[in-house]
């Protein structure tokens, strides 16, 4: 067995990972990764890569695949002329496999919420000078502060507000990563929002309850709300879903059921 001075680091870990280093070796790298931080966090990701392969089996498929088609390349005339590009085909089909299978192994809810979510803005929203007429303008005043513990305590103070009032309450919970506050407040405002042909605050609403699905992580009710946003293209916040969070969140909702 050669050492793991002769090996790459990744080719080492993967032949831990495969049982194939003696007791000795095993005890060693054992040792090393209590002792090494970087290399137990490698160790690690690679061990997510590897199980999140196996379990898809990509690497049967792939292979299964190259073999249908170089089956039917030595069918055909001018094979070897097929050769090369068949080789460079297989090349970035594995490439391609691997990132999208390192992307999931390192996917997250909290990385996709640092990436995306940004706290609603109460005074100007899309360019638009927006102060809500019906609230309170001490309970505005607070939110566009950035005061959420405040709203949250001016609004405990007597539930029974406006939809303008509540849209605040429920963003400021989730400001706060309180997602679970903030749904009951935001499925509210959206619904009496929608109720009184208020279609701005609505959207925002709609927008910012996805999100908050999101932290709580029920990923189907986040994925529901943005598809319908994504699928309305008059919606305020049509560009803000882009492909980029869709397919992330279709991705961190495969990975959730595994």
């Amino acid at each position: 067995m050669e050492s793991d001075a002769t090996l790459t680091q990744s080719e080492y870990i993967d032949r831990y990972l495969k049982g194939e280093l003696s007791a000795a070796e095993q005890a060693a790298f054992r040792q090393r990764v209590q002792q090494d931080q970087a290399f137990a966090a490698e160790v690690a990701a690679q061990q997510s890569v590897r199980s999140l392969t196996r379990h898809y089996g990509y690497r049967q498929d792939l292979a299964a695949i190259h073999r249908g088609a170089m089956a039917e390349r030595r069918s055909q005339s001018g094979f070897h002329a097929w050769r090369s590009p068949l080789r460079i085909a297989a090349a970035i089909t594995l490439l391609f496999v691997f990132a999208a299978v390192l992307r999931l192994a390192t996917l997250s809810t909290g990385g996709l919420v640092e990436q995306g979510y940004e706290p609603y803005a109460a005074d100007v929203t899309r360019g638009e000078t927006y102060v809500p007429q019906d609230a309170s303008q001490q309970l505005v005043r607070e939110y566009a502060n950035g005061n959420y513990d405040a709203v949250v305590g001016l609004f405990g103070q007597n539930p029974r507000r406006s939809p303008q009032e509540v849209l605040l309450a429920g963003n400021a919970y989730l400001a706060l990563s309180q997602p679970a506050q903030a749904i009951p407040l935001l499925q509210r405002a959206k619904a009496e929002s929608e109720g009184s042909g208020n279609r701005t605050a609505a959207q925002d609403a709609e927008y910012y309850l996805a999100w908050a699905y999101v932290q709580n992580e029920q990923l189907p009710e986040a994925e529901r709300l943005f598809a319908a946003i994504r699928r309305n293209p008059d919606h305020k916040y049509h560009p803000d879903v882009d492909g980029s969070l869709y397919w992330n969140l279709k991705l961190l909702r495969l990975k959730h059921s595994l």
